[in-house]
């Protein structure tokens, strides 16, 4: 038969491919089709995985009272085995005024592109102004991720004081 001398010309999921050639034997795909050439069927390949981390720091800024502006730096890291694709980083930025105890939020987001898989990075900054600044928080959040990301914790990140 198909499979050779001791092997059984067994079709064990019906697709009239033999499971001794059927680049996904436990699951019907007549096609075998095989998008990334890696010997296992799409319908049996697992989805890509990028491993993306997100970390924030501060930087410039002066113990509190600080008047003047408050810079922060998010670094996106890929270290999984597929790239990325475009995703976004969303933030917001909370303070609050030492003078008046008022508190005030800024929000903003940047889109960036795909991240290489094994170890690329890509960094972002901004810098909020104020007059007299206490209390500073920043977080981060990273949406749209193109492809799964096995784990969701390293997604968010904050930094302030």
């Amino acid at each position: 038969g198909t499979c050779g001398c001791g092997v059984a010309d067994v079709d064990s999921d019906g697709d009239g491919v033999f499971d001794c050639v059927d680049n996904c034997p436990a699951v019907p795909n007549a096609d075998q089709a095989d998008g990334n050439g890696n010997g296992i069927g799409d319908v049996c390949d697992t989805p890509p995985v990028a491993q993306v981390s997100l970390g924030i720091s501060q930087s410039d800024v002066a113990e509190p009272p600080n008047p003047g502006t408050v810079t922060f730096t998010g670094q996106v890291n890929n270290g999984g085995p597929e790239a990325s694709g475009p995703f976004k980083i969303t933030y917001t930025v909370q303070t609050t005024d030492c003078a008046t105890g008022t508190p005030a939020t800024e929000e903003d987001s940047v889109e960036l592109g795909g991240l290489d898989s094994g170890g690329s990075s890509v960094f972002f900054t901004d810098t909020v102004q104020t007059d007299m600044i206490c209390t500073y928080l920043v977080t981060a959040a990273i949406e749209n991720l193109a492809v799964d990301d096995p784990d969701l914790s390293d997604n968010t990140a904050s930094a302030g004081y």
